[in-house]
């Protein structure tokens, strides 16, 4: 699932994503240097290189994450997007979401993560390792491409430690470490038990769901929102205001 989600973000600014997405398979299946056809369709060639190197190397396995990332960015642009903000939502494996939910928790925020331009910021007071798997790779990505990744770690929490620590060995194996941060809040806050992922300041999920394995993966019952605009800078104040300098 990740994989193409990886490839959705990739994909999410070219004119054409399934043409894109074709020249963007011939290039993962293959050591064919095509760099020109790539940056003509759109995609970052360097970006696409350091796909090359993380992703499965099997050419079934890269057709099925490249026809679902592009398919992934054709409904993302065919749904309606006058509204601010959507409803997104997470019920245990069995349990079917109600009619006119499109989001999913991880979905939702994997994407954030994936089409992320400039900045990501990650608070949750629990982390852990089978959570924090399903965006390391995108996060991994998103470094590939300049930008910055902020990660809150709650004190004493020995799944969030270890989760940060695997994070940082993941995206120091493709890029310098140095655009990992891994943050703490001030002592004043007993307890940051906000949940927030937000990416450039224009876009946030916030909601229930912990950065967790039961968090993101369908066991527990969670609710949140997707948010968009300018008003998102405000929860980076906030998070810069909650940050241990």
């Amino acid at each position: 699932m990740h994989e193409s989600a990886v490839i959705g973000g990739l994909l999410f600014h070219t004119s054409d994503p399934v043409f894109a997405a074709q020249i963007l398979e011939s290039f993962l299946a293959s050591s064919v240097d095509c760099e020109n056809e790539l940056r003509a369709c759109g995609i970052d060639p360097a970006m696409a290189a350091a796909l090359r190197i993380v992703l499965p190397k099997d050419k079934a396995s890269i057709h099925v994450a490249c026809a679902q990332g592009a398919a992934w960015v054709l409904g993302f642009r065919s749904a309606p997007q006058a509204d601010s903000w959507q409803l997104v939502a997470t019920v245990p494996v069995g349990m079917a979401l109600p009619a006119g939910v499109r989001r999913a928790t991880a979905e939702t925020i994997i994407s954030i993560v994936t089409s992320a331009q400039k900045a990501i910021r990650i608070a949750a007071p629990y982390v852990d390792i089978a959570g924090l798997e399903l965006l390391s790779d995108g996060i991994a990505a998103a470094t590939l491409r300049g930008v910055s990744v902020e990660l809150f770690e709650t004190r004493n929490w020995g799944p969030g430690i270890e989760a940060a620590r695997l994070l940082q060995e993941v995206v120091s194996a493709q890029r310098d470490v140095c655009q990992l941060r891994v943050s703490h809040v001030v002592p004043e806050i007993a307890l940051a038990h906000l949940k927030v992922v937000t990416a450039d300041g224009r876009t946030a999920y916030v909601g229930s769901a912990n950065i967790t394995g039961a968090g993101l993966r369908g066991r527990n019952a969670e609710l949140g929102v997707l948010l968009q605009g300018p008003d998102v800078l405000l929860i980076d104040e906030l998070l810069d205001l909650y940050r241990q300098k």
